[in-house]
Formats: structure tokens, sequence, C-alpha cells
């Protein structure tokens, strides 16, 4: 969220599902106030959320995700004002500025407005070439760009993180992009993959730009070095298979899960059928 220039100071007001983290930057001193909305977690009544960039005296978390009735991913909608009601009631006024977007990934805030800067429309690209950071395997790394995984990864560095709950770093990072660092690092070896050339945006689920890098899909995952987690799936995984010696890890892969050599399923035996790896 970057915040420029204006004149006076100005409070802001952050509300989203799932766990967030709200990186704020540019003038971030002319922010008087930040209170934050957002699930919680069950039986503790603290919102799964945190920010950077601004100081903790100045962030409030106010409550749960569902203190603020109204449609939140376009406020512009909130035909029966349940969502300016619900401001109205907890802060005492409406805001002067209210915007939402289920795509976002950047907002700048002034005083007179706010303008998002949203995930690409690969359906205009020529070429879907995603960006392929150092330390991921390039070929895993695109799978998550495919499935929108990477829109979730954002590396921080010594940056302060302020939340009402702990914040711990990955043991294993999440979905596809855990997944692109594990193969980079030798500690899953792909086998048995198939490449598939061709010109489709899930993003947008429509016809887009031709991919710059074939789609590896299908075979297996094997796993030769022991992992405390398995990365965590929205959707369902790749095929594991564990080496020798190699323990199962914790978590649930959301998808089959064998032993090498004797085939033995481990986990998710229903997802094993049908896979073309799977010897009966």
């Amino acid at each position: 969220v970057e915040i420029a220039p204006v004149a006076g100071k100005i409070h802001v007001i952050v509300s989203g599902m799932k766990p967030l983290i709200w990186a704020f930057g540019g003038e971030t001193s002319l922010i008087s106030g930040v209170s934050v909305f957002g699930d919680v977690l069950p039986g503790k009544n603290k919102v799964l959320a945190g920010t950077t960039g601004i100081d903790s005296g100045k962030v409030h978390f106010a409550g749960t995700f569902h203190c603020l009735k109204g449609n939140h991913s376009s406020p512009q909608d909130d035909d029966d004002g349940a969502l300016e009601a619900s401001l109205v009631k907890i802060f005492g006024r409406a805001p002067e500025i209210a915007a939402g977007d289920q795509e976002l990934r950047r907002a700048r805030v002034t005083r007179l407005s706010v303008s998002f800067t949203p995930w690409p429309d690969c359906s205009a690209m020529k070429v879907f070439d995603p960006p392929i950071p150092a330390g991921f395997d390039p070929d895993v790394w695109f799978q998550a760009a495919i499935s929108s995984d990477d829109r979730t990864f954002q590396p921080f560095g010594e940056e302060k993180i302020v939340s009402p709950m702990p914040v711990e770093m990955y043991a294993v990072l999440p979905g596809w992009v855990g997944i692109a660092q594990l193969v980079h690092d030798g500690t899953i070896v792909r086998e048995k993959t198939r490449k598939w050339q061709v010109s489709m945006c899930n993003r947008v689920n429509k016809v887009g730009p031709m991919m710059a890098r074939p789609i590896q899909s299908g075979g297996i995952y094997k796993i030769v070095k022991n992992i405390p987690y398995f990365p965590a799936m929205e959707t369902s995984g790749p095929h594991y298979v564990l080496a020798k010696g190699i323990n199962l890890p914790k978590g649930n892969p959301t998808s089959c899960v064998t032993r090498d050599v004797s085939n033995k399923v481990l986990r998710n035996g229903e997802d094993c059928r049908g896979r073309d790896t799977f010897r009966r």
C-alpha cells in the first residue's frame, strides 16, 4: 500500500480475507493510524493479519472481517449501504474514500482516490513469461505462476511485522512456490513429467498468449531428503513418492503419496487411482 503525498493526516482502514500482511510504503509519516480487519483464528479472536512499514503504536487490529458487513470486493457496489453503516457504527463517520478489488496487488492512496495495480491480464500478452526469482526451479515456478501461487509469495527482509499473532518463518514454503524451491535445492526430484506447449491463460480462463516455456505436468515428485512438512496446498498437489529411508512429512499433501519401490500408498489413496505412475 503506497501512500502518496497528501495535505494533512489520513487514517487507513484495510480489510481482507485469509491471513495477510499489509506492506505500507511511500509517505507513511502522513498516516495517523491504521485499522486492520480480517479473518480470525477460531477460539482466539485475534486477527490473522499484520503490517510492515508502520509504527506499532499506530496500528489497531479492529476485529473480524465479518464486522464489516457489505460487499468487500467492491465497496463501490455497496447498494444497500451496509458497508458504510458498519464503518459509521465503528468509527463514528463514513469514509471519504472506499475502494476494493479481488485482484488487488498494489494500492496507491491519496486524499482523493485509491488506485490499484492489478495482476497482469495475460489475455493481452503475446507471451506469458513471468519473472523467476533466484533459488527456485524455473519450470516449477512457471507452474506456480500458472496456478497463481506466485501471487501469495512476497519475501520480507528485516522489516518488523506488527501482528496480534506470532509471526513465524515457513519451514517449507506453501504451494507450487514451495515445491519450486525444494526442486531447486535437490530435496525433490521430478520424474516422468510430460511437457505441453499451450496457449491457454488459466488466470482469466480464456485463450491467451503462448507460454514462454512448456508446462510440465503429471509424473512424480520424489522426495529424496527429509522435510518437516509437505508444502501446504489449496488445490491438489503432485504425486509424491518417498525415497528409501525418507520419513513421511507432516501435513496434508492433498494428493497421492506412495513409498518408492514397494509403491505402498501412504496418504490419499483415492487420488492414486488412474495415475499412470501408480502400479498395482
